[in-house]
């Protein structure tokens, strides 16, 4: 198994990664650092880790030549302003299309995806009921569930998990780091 993260110095990737490690799992991160933290995989070798937007198709598409995976964990997202629309529409639906055609194109057989419980919007039920309507009111929820309805359109066997709160030590941004802090 050959596993791709993406946002892999992210709290979520950061997490899987070291787990990954501990089992010598073969993986290979690739984050742009904009919500990651290099602190987060400061364990991990250079060699299993870049510097890399999932815009960048160029270099995106490099990664899939010389890695080869055969499954995508992915966790790169945008959420860092609220109200920057564009920019999460940009990684969370185009990042999300242009991985989800790399993966065509390279033979991935599974894409592991992230997503949020905010794609429910305001939820009518708790707990949230798996077929919950999708009302997402936000720029994450809404570029989330957009890019996950890509993500479950391929032929490619995929997963979405739509995560409410999650929390770790390597949790940067958002209101529990900061109630910590």
């Amino acid at each position: 198994m050959r596993i791709l993260i993406t946002g892999g110095a992210g709290t979520l990737g950061s997490n899987i990664a070291s787990q990954f490690q501990k089992q010598n799992i073969n993986f290979f991160i690739v984050d742009n650092f904009e919500t990651g933290n290099l602190r987060n995989i400061q364990n991990i070798k250079k060699d299993f880790w870049t510097e890399l937007d999932i815009l960048d198709e160029k270099e995106l598409k490099k990664v899939f030549k010389d890695f080869k995976p055969n499954c995508i964990i992915h966790s790169a997202a945008s959420y860092k302003d609220p109200k920057n629309w564009i920019k999460d529409a940009e990684v969370n639906i185009l990042g999300s299309i242009k991985l989800a055609e790399l993966s065509k194109i390279y033979g991935v057989e599974k894409i592991i995806n992230f997503q949020t419980a905010l794609c429910y919007g305001k939820p009518k039920q708790n707990p949230i009921k798996i077929d919950h309507s999708i009302e997402p009111f936000t720029s994450y929820g809404l570029s989330k569930a957009f890019g996950e309805n890509y993500l479950l359109q391929l032929k490619i066997p995929t997963i979405s998990l739509r995560l409410a709160n999650i929390c770790s030590k390597n949790l940067a941004i958002g209101p529990i780091p900061t109630f910590y802090n």
